[in-house]
């Protein structure tokens, strides 16, 4: 069978020229203005009323039918989907079910997610079978052994375990006196007495694909002594990539946590027709869809997605470098994906890493690069010699499936992006934009890069004929690993590179740089308003500014550029203030892990805000241009450092074994549990906690510690938490809660209350933002001074009050997506006494803000904030902490100039006026801009629609 499928040639709908590739149609409709004016008046046109709903007593398993603008005829189900789909003729809508990760109530309305089935058969189980645990499990039954074997106990092999990932730290030997008491009492006795009898224990567990090595003979063009060309030998280690895709996709571990076929997704539904598509895992992309139309029915599609990085081994000195190549399969839900417990990834292996000493300086990055596709086309050899072919593969839910493996992506930083590209890297690795236009807004001359052009251009080099084609879209002379994958446009497969082209290259050294040499007093006036700025526990606070940070990491890249906005406001030009926050908005919306129609429109509508005022950094003369290419789009210390990419490797296997063993032991021993490393705790001052009751499931879910850690009376709270009139907000709590008191104690200076020095709210899920951290913490401390002991100093503590979001009413939609929420300051978190009074739940003294606005201030769209009065004294209430949403983090409006008098620890209190940050984490960007700028485009288009009403009238 050939390697590669031959398509049928391709013709545009609208001008019938014809294209060789799909993706050459596609690319011709996007640029041509003609034929893309064609298609999207073709996509806006409205679809035909739809047909009368059958009633029940029609056949129950018949859907039916409705045009469908898209041409592909929709089959809408009507009936309970069955756990099995069936395969229709047609694609068909059907609700998706609730469950746990995916909650649409947290995040959109309306509840529900509509799934268009992909319409012939895909991802068909052929016939059953054992999977690995059950077949291990099999032959230790079969042989009179235990699960533990080779250890003689559960014991033994806990020992054996953490001896494996102990890295003799200190957070690794505190490990160890955390393991079972009674092991360490009994006196465990394990089989091994040495190092040597321990790993020959570890290398009896069942493994993984074994690594095998093939040397890479390299042949220079410099001479040695004897006239000869010189040479060298590097070693290329690695795995076959088929079987490494048998063990992912056979992991019974990810058995709820795979998919077989390609879905498409719609978050809304009007008139039976699906809208605003969702793009949230693999499957339900276009990629994967497109892919399964090119292979038989019942295919199962295998996305392969790799990752690599050149990787310093040596630390401080020495020039030991590994070039890891990692592997997983798109079938794997991502949140599981991107867990390292969770062991998704496999290294397929290391790229070797040399300075080719062997070439003359002139020769040496194009033959490095060329050694680099050499290698990674050996590690890929199995999918070329397959071709369009299946492999019969067992997979996790204990199926045999026809496997077609095919690479769907590829990640990697920005300059290994142009070397898989085969371009020079002032060039875009995906299309073929000149580098004067690289700073444009869709400039004319971005046509995405066609593989089987860039194959022809690259043959047509290397035989001398030096064509036009490869000056014009600045390639390099070599030969690519991947023109023989099947499938395969590796330029539609590579994704962004946020940290190095978003945070440190677009945001880090060019935007915010502008912005600040467009303040007066420059990084002066911007380091004043960092130290001013108001902590969080989520953010590092930059106490002597930004201007003398040398060495940034990407932790403190993203820490500057969530509170960079708050600093510029009222001190830039207003233009500066609009260019920064849509290239902030950008950038946040790049982050979303789940997007739909609506969110990719306004991720592109803020891109294009920044390119509307730029022209603000040219007019100020900041700038001349914008021709930036990033704006256009622990083995080796276990080893002895002596080959150690041989021990690397073999490390490396006795891990994988150890942590399969693992696995295989929670599935087959019921009740075992293998704590899983690699996952940081959360830290935790109270341990011991207790949860809010769940019978209530309208409040916000809490745990605060079962021992309220200090007491307090009356005049004690006042004076030490600020917490003025708090017998009179007490009594006015009893009396909104209608609280009956009629058996309790009076209220005095002297009564004692329980206090609480953190509360912990679990937050609801966002798609948008699964992985992210979704306990937050709030803090309500007092300020302890400076004290000597014989410890020596102990420093001050300033007081810690969180700035949280606070429901007081029912939300209405039509009034924006922040009302019904009001900011307050946490000054007291406590519990009533039962000698005072009987509530459930903690409570909290807090001073409010006033309510928010409608609608964002101009320029920045920030909500502004400033603390309420009642009578001209600060307006403070008791409020139960169930109804805390969250907490949220203020910038200070600064004005022109900063107060050289502000702190940031007591800048809640000196300054008069806040802004509401929406890039403290990504909930509050969902929350706070994506849903504001939904808010807005919903009021303009109904103000545009009266207009034309009224036009028409007219």
């Amino acid at each position: 069978m050939p390697k590669k499928l031959v398509v049928k040639e391709h013709f545009c709908p609208h001008c019938k020229e014809e294209f060789h590739t799909l993706q050459g149609m596609r690319s011709h409709i996007a640029q041509v203005a003609k034929c893309h004016e064609k298609a999207e008046a073709e996509a806006r046109a409205s679809p035909p009323s739809s047909p009368d709903i059958p009633s029940s007593s029609d056949d129950s398993n018949k859907g039916y039918e409705v045009e469908d603008p898209l041409g592909v005829g929709l089959e809408y189900n009507t009936t309970q989907p069955s756990p099995v789909p069936q395969h229709h003729k047609r694609p068909y809508i059907e609700e998706a079910e609730d469950d746990s990760v995916n909650n649409t109530t947290s995040a959109y309305d309306p509840n529900w997610l509509y799934e268009q089935v992909y319409p012939r058969p895909a991802g068909v189980p052929i016939r059953h079978c054992q999977s690995f645990f059950e077949e291990y499990r099999s032959k230790q039954k079969a042989e009179g052994m235990e699960p533990w074997e080779p250890f003689a106990s559960e014991d033994e092999w806990e020992l054996a375990r953490w001896l494996m990932e102990s890295g003799a730290s200190q957070g690794k030997i505190d490990s160890f006196l955390r393991l079972n008491k009674e092991q360490i009492r009994n006196d465990v006795k394990p089989g091994f007495r040495n190092k040597r009898a321990f790993f020959q224990y570890i290398d009896r567990l069942p493994r993984g694909p074994a690594f095998s090595c093939t040397p890479m003979h390299v042949v220079g063009d410099l001479k040695d002594k004897d006239g000869k060309k010189c040479t060298e030998t590097l070693e290329l280690w690695h795995r076959d990539i088929l079987e490494c895709i048998k063990e992912l996709m056979g992991n019974p571990s990810f058995k709820e946590h795979q998919a077989y076929a390609p879905v498409r997704q719609f978050r809304e539904m009007k008139d039976s027709i699906p809208y605003n598509r969702q793009y949230s895992e693999m499957w339900t992309g276009n990629w994967w869809w497109e892919v399964q139309d090119q292979l038989p029915n019942g295919a199962t599609v295998a996305p392969i997605i790799l990752a690599s990085d050149e990787t310093q081994l040596s630390t401080f000195s020495g020039d030991k470098k590994a070039w890891p190549l990692y592997l997983t399969v798109g079938n794997i839900e991502k949140c599981v994906r991107r867990k390292p417990t969770s062991r998704a990834w496999i290294l397929l292996g290391y790229i070797p890493v040399s300075s080719l000493e062997c070439f003359s300086k002139e020769r040496r990055s194009v033959e490095g690069c060329q050694l680099f596709h050499d290698c990674v086309k050996k590690m890929l050899q199995p999918l070329i010699e397959k071709g369009i072919q299946a492999t019969e593969m067992g997979c996790s839910d204990g199926f045999i499936r026809s496997i077609y493996a095919l690479l769907a992506a590829y990640i990697a930083d920005y300059p290994e992006q142009c070397r898989i590209a085969c371009c020079r890297e002032n060039s875009c690795p995906q299309c073929n934009v000149k580098p004067r236009d690289r700073g444009e807004w869709k400039p004319r001359s971005s046509v995405y890069r066609d593989p089987e052009d860039v194959i022809a251009t690259l043959a047509k080099q290397s035989q001398g004929y030096h064509p036009q084609k490869f000056i014009d879209q600045n390639l390099r002379p070599l030969n690519p690993f991947w023109k023989d994958l099947p499938l395969c446009n590796i330029f539609d497969s590579m994704t962004p590179d946020l940290l190095h082209q978003m945070h440190k290259g677009v945001f880090s050294d060019h935007t915010s740089k502008w912005a600040r040499s467009s303040v007066e007093n420059g990084d002066n006036e911007i380091d004043a308003r960092f130290c001013a700025m108001p902590t969080h526990p989520s953010l590092r606070h930059f106490k002597n500014g930004i201007s003398g940070v040398t060495q940034w990491t990407g932790g403190e890249y993203q820490s500057m550029a969530k509170v960079f906005l708050g600093t510029v406001v009222g001190a830039a030009d207003d233009g500066v203030v609009r260019a920064i926050r849509c290239v902030k908005d950008y950038m946040y919306y790049a982050h979303f892990e789940s997007h739909c129609d609506q969110s990719l429109e306004a991720m592109e509508a803020s891109w294009g805000g920044f390119h509307k005022e730029k022209q603000v950094f040219i007019d100020l003369g900041i700038r001349k241009q914008f021709n930036i290419p990033k704006m256009h789009n622990a083995g080796y210390r276990a080893s002895n450092k002596r080959k150690y990419m041989v021990q690397m490797t073999v490390w490396l296997r006795r891990q994988e074994a150890v942590q399969r063993f693992a696995s295989y032991l929670q599935w087959a021993v019921p009740g075992y549990i293998a704590e899983l490393t690699g996952e940081e705790e959360a830290d935790n001052e109270d341990e011991d906690e207790e949860e809010a009751e769940e019978e209530d499931q309208d409040i916000t879910e809490y745990k605060v510690a079962k021992r309220p850690p200090l007491r307090g009376t009356v005049t004690s709270i006042e004076k030490d938490y600020d917490a003025d009139w708090f017998i009179w907000y007490l009594n006015e709590f009893f009396t909104d809660y209608s609280i009956d008191r009629a058996n309790g104690d009076p209220l005095t200076n002297d009564t004692v209350f329980p206090i609480y020095k953190q509360i912990r709210l679990s937050l609801p899920s966002l798609p948008e933002a699964l992985s992210e951290n979704q306990i937050d913490v709030v803090h309500a401390t007092h300020a302890e001074p400076e004290v000597w002991t014989w410890k020596g100093l102990t420093p001050a503590k300033p007081a810690l009050t969180s700035t949280v979001l606070v429901r007081v009413g029912t939300n209405d939609p039509s009034k924006g997506p922040l009302h019904g929420l009001q900011a307050a300051r946490v000054y007291l978190l406590f519990r009533l006494p039962l000698h005072i009074g009987s509530y459930p739940h903690p409570l909290a003294y807090v001073r409010w803000f006033k309510p928010f606005n409608s609608a964002p201030v101009e320029d920045s769209l920030l909500f502004k904030l400033s603390y309420s009065t009642r009578m001209r004294e600060r307006h403070c209430s008791i409020i139960p902490v169930t109804r805390i949403m969250q907490t949220c983090h203020l910038y200070l409006n600064f004005g022109r100039s900063v107060n050289p008098l502000w702190t940031s620890h007591q800048i809640l209190d000196q300054a008069p006026s806040f802004y509401l940050n929406p890039y403290l984490r990504h909930r509050d960007f969902y929350l706070f801009r994506y849903q504001v700028h939904l808010f807005l485009k919903a009021k303009e288009d109904f103000a545009r629609e009266i207009q034309r009403k009224r036009a028409r009238r007219a």
